[in-house]
């Protein structure tokens, strides 16, 4: 890893002549994306879909940046010593700026959007934070340009910070609600007591943005919508589910 910028060459002499001629000075101004760069697109080495330990939650929610995140990391401990005293408060590491990715650099883009949806809205709960970001995530595309149709590879989509501060309604749940659902689909005790003091419901019925669902003949799903948006409105629902024919009932909801 070398702390360098990377010109095109084309770009040598103009680079040279500067520094021989004047203080050179840096500075970060606003993101550009070259026109022959796709993005963002989903890396090679990123977990997919489906979700094997429960078929009724798709997972992943969504994706964020995680490619070569320049990012501040702790100092790496060769010794036992040093990572005793590290623990003990004895030694405080010194910073390390490398490119990481993976989760360790999309969860806390994630995190730190959902902490600013907070901010700006103290009264959400998580749930509905989850489903702010979820419902208003920007398309993945291949390297192609064209959309991925492979949703189990990014979930709802690319994270869309800006976006997710109005998203107009949300899937809101409770922890009473994912108790259900755990009883429902027997990850809890169906008999036990706390199935018995919550009850259970359909899992297919867990109030979140995704729909994962089997299909043999015909099925319903249920969700239920809170406006945190304009109060007069007007949503009208379309679905396109290849092979199935998909009905959303009422299709449209008029907020006076």
């Amino acid at each position: 890893s070398v702390p360098s910028i990377h010109l095109p060459n084309t770009a040598r002499l103009a680079v040279r002549a500067y520094v021989a001629t004047a203080t050179p000075t840096g500075s970060i101004g606003t993101r550009r994306q070259d026109a022959n760069v796709v993005a963002p697109v989903m890396a090679s080495f990123s977990s997919r879909g489906p979700n094997k330990a429960d078929s009724h939650v798709m997972k992943p929610d969504i994706t964020a940046p995680g490619v070569d995140v320049i990012a501040s990391v702790s100092m790496i401990q060769a010794t036992q010593a040093e990572h005793d005293a590290i623990l003990a408060g004895t030694l405080a590491p010194a910073p390390v700026v490398e490119p990481y990715q993976g989760t360790s650099m999309s969860s806390p883009h994630v995190a730190g959007a959902a902490a600013l949806i907070k901010q700006a809205h103290p009264k959400w709960t998580p749930a509905m934070i989850k489903s702010a970001l979820m419902t208003t995530a920007t398309p993945v595309k291949l390297t192609n340009g064209v959309v991925d149709a492979n949703l189990y590879g990014y979930g709802a989509g690319h994270l869309n910070p800006k976006g997710a501060n109005d998203p107009g309604l949300v899937y809101d749940a409770s922890l009473a609600d994912h108790v259900r659902f755990l009883c429902g689909a027997q990850w809890l005790a169906p008999t036990g007591p706390t199935c018995n003091a919550y009850g259970a419901i359909n899992p297919d019925d867990l109030n979140q943005p995704s729909i994962a669902v089997t299909v043999l003949g015909t099925s319903t799903v249920t969700r239920k919508v809170t406006n945190v948006g304009k109060e007069t409105s007007r949503y009208t629902a379309s679905a396109n589910v290849p092979g199935f024919t998909t009905v959303v009932s009422p299709a449209t909801l008029k907020l006076p």
